[in-house]
């Protein structure tokens, strides 16, 4: 999209996983679990939503 600033942002790094903070290369679990609990907090914040 167009941002408006100029420069470069494919150097830019990615937030660190909460369950795993310190670790430079988290592992897959704990990418999974975030992820799927993620999921789920949207989902049912949208049942409360509508």
């Amino acid at each position: 999209m167009r941002g408006g600033s100029d420069g470069d942002e494919e150097d830019e790094e990615l937030e660190p996983l909460k369950l795993q903070r310190k670790a430079a290369s988290p592992a897959t679990w704990a990418v999974v679990a975030q992820t799927l609990a993620t999921l789920a907090v949207i989902f049912f914040a949208s049942q409360l939503f509508v």
